[in-house]
């Protein structure tokens, strides 16, 4: 039976405010979650169906795992169709100090949509990307949607939440911003130890952080769209920039 407590607590977690106060937040679907066992997250408790929770690699030590039936499951959802199983899982400390000194680092500013941000993250851990670095006002990475778009790759690579312009001037990385009228990609001599900037979906890169950027770089169109969508160009690039690393 789950009880009135459990489900509240679960409910709550849809929320920023109440992931930040408890410091979890929930995943779904056997595929995320077996790749946040493979992950070694901390996982505090696993919801499931009891022929979802046989798809799972295993249940971690202290780690609670509650049968139920799909009239609890969907009590505590957060999608129109669960998955079978649900888990909760620690939350990384944001604010944290070991940004890596080197390496492909991707600068996140103001990306809103948290359909693009997971999509952001998957295609980072795709290409290896080493960190991101996310503005203050970037849409919450472990945002349920966020985090169901990014397929496990949240908690697999480190994301910190920093001023991205300081940032920026303190690192000694050669920095490129992307932006609809910079230097061909193609013509740029960029680095797989670098900082790449992507802007927010509509409004673009702050023009400050532009400012101490080292660089501005553009995907060279060949249609007539007006531009490519975040995640979307965020992929194009980093899939340049390690062709040429």
């Amino acid at each position: 039976m789950l009880s009135k407590a459990k489900i509240k607590f679960v409910r709550s977690l849809q929320l920023k405010k109440f992931r930040q106060k408890y410091r979890y937040y929930t995943a779904e679907g056997p595929k995320i979650i077996n790749e946040l066992l493979k992950n070694n997250s901390q996982i505090h408790t696993i919801f499931a169906l009891e022929n979802s929770a046989e798809s799972l690699m295993h249940t971690p030590e202290n780690c609670e795992l509650i049968i139920l039936n799909s009239k609890e499951l969907k009590l505590i959802s957060n999608l129109s169709t669960p998955q079978g199983v649900l888990a909760v899982v620690a939350m990384e400390d944001e604010t944290r100090s070991d940004i890596p000194e080197n390496g492909l680092i991707l600068a996140l500013d103001s990306i809103s949509d948290p359909g693009n941000m997971g999509t952001i993250i998957r295609s980072a851990d795709w290409f290896g990307v080493d960190a991101i670095i996310c503005s203050e006002n970037c849409v919450d990475i472990y945002n349920p949607k966020v985090v169901q778009a990014a397929m496990g790759s949240v908690g697999r690579i480190p994301v910190f939440v920093r001023d991205i312009k300081e940032y920026i001037s303190n690192s000694g990385l050669p920095s490129f911003a992307a932006v609809l009228d910079g230097d061909n990609i193609e013509d740029v001599g960029t680095s797989p130890t670098s900082i790449i900037v992507i802007g927010n979906e509509s409004r673009g890169i702050d023009p400050d952080i532009i400012e101490v950027c080292d660089h501005t770089i553009r995907i060279e169109k060949y249609g007539k769209a007006e531009s490519l969508n975040a995640a979307v160009a965020t992929s194009v690039l980093l899939f340049a920039i390690r062709s040429v690393g």
